[in-house]
């Protein structure tokens, strides 16, 4: 289901600050439930690069697609030139977000009777840079047209066909964004307008390179060969020494030839005692792999984070 964004108050300006508010709710860097006077509030404290700052680096939230302009077809009223202008100019400039015009209160303004009625309509559309086929004039929902307010629970022609017609034509895929991918992007320094911030502009600070940098390296070289050291002494370290084995087996043989009796488990350790005293390879593998594999990736895992 589409989404409505319904924004009202503007000012009719074609400034800095109008220009730039267009384009965080084109983009959709407003959140849920922000409000237009604290954007206000904060280009008034730090300016049109902090207004940027804020808000050009946000995740998007909702990216307009379709943009409606509403105006009454009242001709005595002035027509708010420059804010068209300026929605036409942000609309068009990078996404190419199609634009409809609407005009309010046809009942009491028709465009096809009066003159004065018919050039507001073709300056309307003129500001707006848009064709006649994406211009509407609709009759206001309220008491004038509807004495009793039927409109409100049932359905009146008169009213709803031509809202309904705008609606098929603003809904359908025929006319869709020109560049839907094209973002504005806040890293382009053309975009920022000299002088116009309230703070000093920041020194950027300079780009890390990836990697990490030699006394990094010699550390984590340093650590290998520590853990490397520890490997092989606990590994290549037999649990018993060939003396004490020697030993224990010469008295074992003594006993046995004297007594004529065998016990098991000791008959079992003389018989194997070189596969004893040598070292369990796939324990000296599997530590090999660590310190020259695993633990490499953590450490440079680790001083790459800490680098950040």
């Amino acid at each position: 289901m589409p989404t409505f964004v319904d924004m009202k108050g503007f000012e009719d300006q074609n400034d800095e600050f109008t220009q730039e508010i267009m384009k965080i709710i084109f983009y959709g860097k407003m959140g849920e439930f922000e409000k237009l006077s604290d954007v206000l509030t904060h280009y008034k404290d730090y300016g049109l690069n902090g207004l940027k700052e804020k808000y050009g680096h946000r995740e998007e939230y909702l990216v307009i697609d379709r943009i409606i302009f509403v105006c009454s077809g009242d001709p005595t009223l002035t027509l708010p030139t420059q804010l068209m202008a300026c929605v036409s100019e942000i609309a068009h400039g990078v996404r190419g977000i199609p634009i409809f015009g609407v005009m309010t209160k046809s009942d009491k303004f028709d465009g096809r009777k009066d003159q004065e009625v018919k050039r507001r309509e073709t300056e309307f559309r003129k500001h707006l840079g848009i064709p006649k086929n994406r211009f509407a004039r609709i009759k206001n929902y309220c008491e004038d047209i509807d004495k009793t307010m039927e409109y409100m629970f049932s359905v009146i022609p008169q009213i709803d066909v031509r809202v309904l017609k705008l609606m098929t034509q603003v809904f359908s895929n025929a006319l869709e964004v020109t560049n839907p991918e094209a973002r504005l992007d806040y890293r382009f320094p053309g975009i920022d307008i000299p002088g116009e911030s309230k703070r000093g502009a920041e020194p950027v600070p300079p780009r890390r390179q990836p990697g990490i940098r030699f006394a990094s390296l010699l550390f984590l070289i340093a650590i290998q060969v520590l853990f490397m050291a520890i490997l092989l002494h606990f590994c290549m370290k037999p649990v018993i020494t060939e003396e004490k084995l020697n030993t224990i087996c010469a008295n074992y043989d003594f006993i046995k030839s004297k007594h004529d009796a065998t016990i098991d488990g000791l008959n079992e350790l003389c018989d194997h005692k070189v596969d004893i005293l040598r070292p369990p390879i796939y324990l000296l593998g599997g530590g090999l792999v660590f310190v020259i594999i695993v633990l490499p990736i953590v450490l440079y895992y680790f001083l790459g984070k800490s680098r950040n």
